[in-house]
């Protein structure tokens, strides 16, 4: 019974870690609300955040490719888009999530994950270009 207990309170824990953690990198954006950004050509950015290897596989067309090891030597980058709606995609949506993160430490103020990443974009079919 205080196994039971004890692992309850872990889970409790680690949850409200998670969801502590995913606030803090801005909100969260379906592929779904992301594709219908596009096709309504938002004032939008999409910044994708995989390796050079994962982008050449595919990618969304007009995105911007800056890899999360790279994100902050390369900041300077997105300076304009400042006020700018920025929705970061990786491939399953765990390192998107950090760099939201990292960009809402730097005072970016519309910052939108793509839970799922371009794995739920291409499950959805949705257009990619190589």
């Amino acid at each position: 019974m205080k196994i039971l207990f004890t692992l309850a309170i872990i889970a409790v824990g680690v949850y409200f870690l998670y969801a502590k953690s995913t606030q803090a990198g801005g909100n969260n954006m379906s592929v779904i609300d992301l594709q219908a950004a596009i096709n309504q050509e938002e004032n939008l950015l999409v910044l994708d955040v995989r390796t050079l290897g994962e982008w050449d596989e595919g990618h969304i067309k007009g995105a911007k490719h800056i890899p999360i090891a790279d994100l902050g030597q390369r900041l300077e980058e997105l300076t304009n888009f400042k006020g700018t709606k920025i929705a970061v995609i990786c491939r399953s949506g765990t390192r998107s999530a950090k760099a939201s993160a990292f960009l809402v430490e730097q005072g970016f103020t519309d910052i939108q994950n793509i839970p799922g990443g371009m794995m739920e974009w291409e499950k959805r079919k949705f257009p990619s270009e190589k």
